[in-house]
């Protein structure tokens, strides 16, 4: 994911990954320093039913509790925000790029 990161992509790019733990975003930025990181705050029943009904998708959804229980928010000293969000992808999108150009400068 780093070494994607890394390469050029001078339109910019944006990635979905896991990415629960500081030391797996600290992999990323050690490849790609520029990263930035958007974490989904989001209620466990709304997980629950996105994962349930994605298609396709590898993950049960008893599986999210302890992803959840796994997660280390980001510290103050990564470049990154959090967005809480119930809603689905368009408006969370939405909520990201609304958020000042200090915060997002993969986007500016």
């Amino acid at each position: 994911m780093g070494a994607e990161l890394a390469t050029d992509h001078t339109d910019g790019i944006v990635v979905a990954c896991s990415a629960l733990k500081r030391a797996y975003r600290d992999a990323i930025r050690a490849k790609a320093p520029t990263a930035v990181f958007v974490q989904l705050n989001v209620d466990l029943p709304v997980l629950e039913n996105r994962v349930a009904h994605r298609p396709g998708h590898f993950m049960p959804p008893t599986l999210l509790s302890s992803q959840l229980e796994t997660l280390e928010p980001l510290e103050a000293d990564e470049a990154g925000l959090t967005v809480a969000t119930q809603e689905g992808i368009e408006a969370t999108a939405d909520d990201v790029i609304s958020q000042p150009r200090s915060l997002r400068p993969v986007l500016s």
